[in-house]
């Protein structure tokens, strides 16, 4: 085990350059996916019959599945020719004491490791969508989850944000990226988006004109985030 270990080592360490590449394939694709189906083709569906669940519960699954897929398929195929037959990596490696055991083995190690991450953080993400987390999952992933709110916080928490807009009269609201704390939308803050409220507004307009922002927030501080870090200090979230 310890040489398929230096094998694993060997792809982790060559992964350290290039895996800012993989976010948005790996990480923003598949958030934008669940945003779109879960969210937007979930409330029409919702209307309907239903599938005797929440659409959002319903896909979310499949599409963790289908990118752990994806992904797992794509790491077992181009670098393993690659590190065969044109940077021959496998060729080198087998000049030291490691075996072809080692080498297959260190090598799925590390499509383990990358399939953990990604659905790791896929898992939290999905964690904030439209529920309370607990004490146990704050006390693992505390200061690492990230939720949207459809409003400007810290006005007009819950799921009611785009109705209580119109029903108070604001002329602006928004959506907002919080860090998930254990109160409603009390989190710090990443980031905002304004919206205006138009006269003719209703809540469906409205929170299709918010949820639009959302999605384009989410692309845009997600993917910062993952790529460049982020710290908390005093409620002020700060992304590297």
């Amino acid at each position: 085990m310890t040489y398929a270990l230096r094998s694993f080592e060997y792809w982790a360490y060559s992964y350290r350059r290039v895996w800012r590449g993989s976010v948005v394939s790996s990480i923003v694709g598949p958030i934008l996916y669940l945003t779109a189906l879960g969210v937007g083709l979930g409330k029409l569906v919702n209307r309907g019959p239903g599938v005797g669940v929440p659409y959002l519960d319903f896909v979310a699954p499949g599409i963790l599945a289908a990118t752990a897929m994806q992904l797992a398929t794509f790491e077992s195929s181009y670098p393993v020719m690659a590190a065969i037959r044109w940077t021959r990596q496998f060729h080198a490696m087998l000049a030291t004491p490691l075996r072809s055991r080692d080498l297959l083995i260190g090598h799925q190690l590390y499509v383990a490791a990358r399939l953990a991450v990604v659905s790791a953080i896929y898992l939290v993400v999905l964690a904030g969508f439209m529920k309370l987390t607990g004490e146990a999952f704050l006390g693992q992933f505390g200061g690492r989850t990230v939720n949207t709110h459809p409003a400007l916080s810290p006005s007009f928490p819950g799921v009611h944000g785009p109705q209580e807009a119109l029903d108070y009269g604001v002329k602006v609201t928004g959506c907002t990226l919080f860090v998930v704390d254990a109160g409603v939308d009390t989190g710090p803050i990443v980031a905002q988006r304004v919206v205006n409220v138009q006269d003719d507004d209703t809540v469906e307009t409205l929170h299709e004109r918010i949820k639009s922002a959302e999605r384009q927030m989410l692309v845009d501080c997600v993917g910062r985030m993952v790529r460049d870090g982020f710290t908390i200090s005093q409620r002020k979230v700060t992304i590297s």
